[in-house]
């Protein structure tokens, strides 16, 4: 998975270089993951599709989070694959290319940056976000444009929690790694420590 999302960044770099940040280099990025992933006989879930597959196993696949940020020359977009098992997701891989930040998760097991193991933050200080239906006035909850970094920023301690509404269940595990939590609130979903 890792490798899949490393060298379909690699062509986008390459895609960049000729055609600058355009909708033809994020096309590629597209064709070189899904390609990538033609080899398993699996579904695959692009971006933020919601379809199921009666297979065994689905690739979810979202080549860039937050297209208008990456166009624009914006940090704050990501790319993410996951595999899952009839809705359960089994293991994600989440990489921020403007940072060089690979995040990874098995279910049931640890998340890792960049291959060391993330430590659980501190939940002495953050006030139980989960139960809450608004977000506080204190502004604990960090919202942005690319959810899937977001939920990652949470993961590595970086945000306290991130609100949005959409679910993303690659990232989620990534979350769920370093005893984080994902609750729907209303409308809303909330990913805290």
């Amino acid at each position: 998975m890792q490798d899949a999302l490393l060298n379909a960044s690699r062509g986008l770099k390459q895609e960049q270089a000729i055609k600058g940040r355009s909708d033809e280099a994020i096309l590629e990025l597209e064709r070189r993951l899904t390609e990538q992933l033609a080899d398993y006989q699996f579904g695959i879930i692009q971006g933020d599709e919601t379809d199921t597959f009666d297979s065994l196993y689905t690739w979810h696949v979202q080549s860039m989070d937050n297209k208008a940020a990456y166009l624009a020359g914006n940090p704050d977009w990501a790319m993410s694959l996951g595999l899952s098992t009839y809705g359960n997701m089994l293991a994600s891989a989440v990489y921020l290319p403007e940072e060089d930040k690979m995040f990874i998760a098995a279910q049931g097991g640890s998340s890792f940056l960049n291959g060391k193991k993330l430590q659980s933050v501190s939940k002495s200080t953050i006030v139980d976000l989960i139960g809450t239906q608004a977000p506080p006035a204190n502004g604990l909850y960090e919202v942005t444009n690319s959810l899937t970094r977001g939920i990652c920023n949470v993961a590595s301690g970086s945000y306290a929690s991130c609100i949005a509404d959409k679910e993303d269940p690659v990232a989620a595990l990534i979350l769920k790694g370093v005893g984080g939590k994902e609750k729907k609130e209303g409308e809303k979903f909330v990913y805290a420590l």
